[in-house]
């Protein structure tokens, strides 16, 4: 983030596509001017939703990974909304209905 949003909430490492993803997205509505403290709650969960998606993915996990994906789907659709969706929030999007389908 560009450190005027949500002061103390830390980006997650990174260490995963859908992490990765993630903090595009999040990063693009910070910098829009659409996020504040009343979203940390949301994007706290998504940050970890996220997590659990890729940890579920690895291992193979089909059940819990479908689970997951409708989760951080589902709160991704609770964040304002942009003018226009970004390339990143639908590829995002997409990988999530796979995986959600998957199950």
């Amino acid at each position: 983030m560009n450190g005027t949003f949500l002061e103390g909430l830390e980006p997650s490492n990174g260490n995963n596509a859908m992490s990765n993803a993630v903090e595009v997205q999040l990063k693009a509505l910070d910098d829009a001017g659409l996020l504040n403290a009343s979203h940390a709650i949301i994007v706290q969960s998504i940050r970890e939703l996220a997590t659990a998606v890729a940890l579920s993915a690895a291992r193979g996990r089909a059940t819990g990974t479908a689970a997951a994906a409708r989760e951080l789907r589902e709160s991704l659709d609770m964040l304002p909304k942009t003018g226009d969706q970004t390339s990143v929030m639908a590829k995002l999007t997409k990988q999530l209905e796979e995986l959600a389908n998957a199950g």
